[in-house]
């Protein structure tokens, strides 16, 4: 058989890991109910975003320029700064308070910010200082997958391969698997290839299952790296080298730095020393 989706786990936080998950190929992922079908929901409108991210920095830069000593977290997350916001919000659910942590999140989520609409999800899977609501679970995580965050684009392809709170459909699965998959993502790459060898949601086609396999492979996924060597027996020796030769020269596609949570120099890091 080619193998199993590997479907991801609920992340224990933003900056989890992506490796290599428990595999299943029709179960649900871990500890989720299905959800109510719903209808797919389109990103947030640009205009909405850009007004918010631009109020939040005009706040910003008046703390800045008022206080010669320079602005904190804290002054910086109450003036409305997204980022703030969320890395305020991450501090707060990894100090106990969930409730306070899930606000500010979701306040940052609302202004649009992919890392932290990514991790409300998270927050929803679990029942995590919010209600758990898979519904609300998987319309975070497609905004998040639009804004260009990859692991919600690898988890909304989950819930379209699973049929979970959106029609199923192996295409659509294909479509962000391949996604996630450019953006360098090990899990993504593998469930490509399951779909490329099976014929789910596209055209069966061994040669592409073994590209992904292999991508897969050199990505880190000993899964993988098993079922390279079971189709290149599958291939003529010419073929299967020339597929492997593509694979190695494989980059990934550089993703959006902010949508994946890593903003760079940040103004009340230098004033905090955090």
């Amino acid at each position: 058989q080619a193998g199993a989706l590997q479907v991801s786990p609920p992340a224990a936080s933003q900056a989890a890991s992506a490796g290599p998950a428990q595999t299943a190929a029709s179960a649900p992922r871990a500890g989720a109910a299905t959800p109510p079908a719903g209808r797919v929901l389109p990103p947030a409108p640009a205009r909405e975003v850009a007004g918010a991210r631009t109020q939040a920095l005009a706040s910003l830069s008046s703390l800045q320029t008022g206080q010669a000593g320079g602005v904190t977290l804290e002054q910086a997350a109450a003036s409305g700064d997204a980022v703030a916001q969320f890395q305020m919000g991450l501090q707060r659910l990894r100090d106990g308070d969930a409730l306070l942590g899930a606000n500010l999140i979701r306040k940052a989520a609302s202004q649009g910010l992919a890392a932290a609409q990514y991790r409300l999800a998270k927050l929803h899977e679990r029942g995590e200082g919010v209600p758990r609501d898979l519904a609300e679970a998987r319309r975070w995580t497609e905004r998040a997958a639009f804004a260009g965050n990859r692991k919600a684009m690898h988890d909304l392809a989950v819930y379209y391969a699973q049929g979970e709170g959106v029609p199923q459909s192996y295409a659509a699965a294909v479509e962000w698997f391949r996604k996630a998959a450019e953006f360098g993502l090990a899990d993504s790459q593998y469930n490509l290839a399951v779909l490329y060898a099976e014929g789910q949601g596209v055209s069966r086609n061994q040669t592409e299952a073994l590209y992904w396999f292999r991508v897969a492979a050199n990505n880190g996924d000993r899964e993988a790296a098993a079922k390279v060597a079971e189709l290149q027996r599958q291939l003529r020796p010419d073929e299967a080298a020339a597929v492997i030769s593509r694979a190695d020269e494989f980059r990934a596609r550089a993703a959006n730095a902010r949508a994946n949570g890593e903003f760079g120099p940040l103004p009340w890091a230098a004033a905090t020393g955090r």
